[in-house]
């Protein structure tokens, strides 16, 4: 289930984000991007508003990019093809210009620790490279096993 946001909390959310965010999220260039692909998919007029919802959740840091498309599919209720291709164009005209700024954005830090913890785990339990076993030295002693040469 979505996380519901208060507007008050919204806000506090979009006066933290970078200024290219911002600008990305009001821009007439990402709306008419919105707006174009929308249409390009043969969506109505009523659903583009969801669509530009979505994106913007996208820009503010409540949806990772990598589920814009699934949530797109979930919310219109479109065919996988038709929201893969539109969250494509989506991720290339509006989200592929500040792609940084979304990766900083999005990244959670006790995920990482905790993987930082397995990878330490996974360290310990892996077994190093097996040391060469030493030769033995030659027994001073005469060699008792001797074939005939006949």
């Amino acid at each position: 289930m979505a996380t519901k946001y208060t507007k008050e909390q919204l806000k506090k959310m979009y006066d933290g984000l970078p200024e290219e965010l911002k600008e990305a999220i009001y821009s007439q260039e990402s709306a008419e991007s919105i707006f174009n692909a929308c249409t390009d998919q043969g969506l109505q007029n009523d659903q583009i508003p969801l669509v530009a919802h979505l994106a913007g959740k996208v820009l503010m840091g409540i949806l990772p990019p990598d589920e814009f498309q699934e949530e797109v599919e979930k919310e219109l209720k479109m065919k996988e093809g038709e929201a893969k291709e539109l969250g494509r164009t989506i991720n290339k005209l509006v989200f592929y210009p500040v792609k940084e700024l979304l990766a900083e954005l999005n990244r959670i830090a006790p995920i990482k620790e905790e993987g930082e913890e397995i990878k330490e785990i996974k360290k310990e339990l892996t077994p190093g490279p097996e040391k060469p076993k030493e030769e033995e030295a030659p027994s001073s002693e005469p060699d008792t096993y001797r074939e005939s040469i006949n």
